[in-house]
C-alpha cells in the first residue's frame, strides 16, 4: 500500500481531469479505469498460413504473448497497491480499479510511451431502450427482431460511456 502513497509528479498528465473527477466525487475515492497499451501484436503472418485454425491459433497466441509480455508491470503496480485489476489481451489493455495514486503508478510502470486519456466513467444509469412494434415477438431467446434501414455501425454514439470512457492509453 506504501507504493501508492507516491505518485510520480509527471504522471498526472496519463490522466484526463474527467477521469480525476471520478476519483475526487467517489465515496472511497476509488474509480475503474483502464489502462491501454499502445503495442500491438503483428498479426499479418497470420495470413499466410494455410488454414483457419493455424491462423487462428497464431493469432491467439501472438496476442496472449504480447499482453503476457507488456501488461505484467501493469498488473504488479496495482497489485502491489492493493488494487484490483484484471488482463484484457484481446486488446492489450488492464481494467484497474483504485485509488488515483494506482492509476497513475499502473500508467506510469508502462514500458511504452504515454498518450492523453479518455475522461473518467462514472456510472451512470442508461435510458431504457426502445420498445419493438407490438406485432414483434421475442423469439426463445428473448431477442426482438427489429428493421431499420441505418447499419448499426452509423447511428451516432451519443452516451459519453460509448466514446471509452475511464481509459488510459500508455
Amino acid at each position: 500500500m506504501a507504493v501508492s502513497a507516491a505518485a510520480p509528479a509527471d504522471g498526472t498528465a496519463k490522466i484526463e481531469p474527467a477521469l480525476a473527477e471520478c476519483f475526487a466525487v467517489s465515496a472511497d475515492g476509488r474509480a475503474s479505469f483502464v489502462v491501454l497499451l499502445k503495442e500491438q501484436a503483428d498479426l499479418s503472418p497470420a495470413g499466410r498460413l494455410p488454414t483457419n485454425a493455424a491462423k487462428g491459433r497464431f493469432v491467439f497466441d501472438a496476442l496472449r504473448a504480447t499482453a503476457r509480455r507488456t501488461q505484467q508491470p501493469v498488473l504488479d503496480q496495482l497489485a502491489m497497491a492493493g488494487a484490483e485489476s484484471r488482463s484484457f489481451w484481446i486488446v492489450n489493455a488492464v481494467w484497474g480499479r483504485g485509488l488515483i495514486n494506482d492509476a497513475l503508478l499502473a500508467a506510469h510502470r508502462c514500458p511504452v510511451p504515454a498518450a492523453p486519456a479518455v475522461p473518467g466513467s462514472p456510472r451512470r444509469r442508461l435510458s431504457p431502450a426502445h420498445q419493438a412494434p407490438s406485432s414483434s415477438y421475442p423469439n426463445r431467446h428473448h431477442i426482438i427482431t427489429a428493421t431499420t434501414t441505418t447499419p448499426w455501425f452509423a447511428l451516432p454514439l451519443t452516451l459519453p460511456c460509448a466514446r471509452g470512457n475511464g481509459i488510459l492509453q500508455v
